[in-house]
């Protein structure tokens, strides 16, 4: 029988395995569950073919970051999973935020019609709205205090 190493992750990844390992024990220690009058925001990586596809809904309050719950699906069309994940959240989801990369932006484009309040961006172009959004979202994972998962 032969053993084989396998990576943690592709090396590529925005945000390391491990952070969110980290942050999800956190949550679970602490049980954070969102409060119904917060605001949530969500945010999707569209994947294509074998990649994944992954959503975070996300509590968004001034100093306090709670991730509520993650989906992650694989498959030729992720499309109706990702609207059904979402639909749960809709009352109280202000913004959805797309990396619009690719196939990414189509997916978009699909949220929009279900009428979803669509932000595109493009995490791997710094712009004056959102300024390098993969360094920073580093920072704030390795600071971690404020951002619970």
């Amino acid at each position: 029988m032969s053993r084989s190493t396998w990576p943690d992750q592709a090396t590529n990844a925005l945000i390391r395995l491990v952070w969110l390992e980290t942050a999800k024990a956190r949550a679970r220690a602490s049980q954070a569950n969102g409060t119904k009058n917060t605001p949530l925001v969500a945010g999707a990586d569209v994947g294509a073919g074998e990649a994944e596809t992954v959503a975070y809904v996300c509590e968004y309050k001034r100093d306090e970051r709670k991730i509520v719950r993650m989906g992650a699906w694989r498959g030729e069309d992720t499309r109706g999973d990702v609207v059904n994940f979402l639909n749960e959240f809709r009352a109280r989801l202000s913004v959805v935020r797309v990396n619009a990369i690719g196939v990414g932006h189509t997916f978009g484009l699909h949220l929009r019609d279900y009428r979803f309040l669509v932000d595109m961006i493009n995490v791997s172009m710094p712009c004056e709205s959102k300024p390098n959004l993969q360094s920073q979202l580093s920072r704030i994972i390795r600071k971690s205090p404020p951002f619970i998962i």
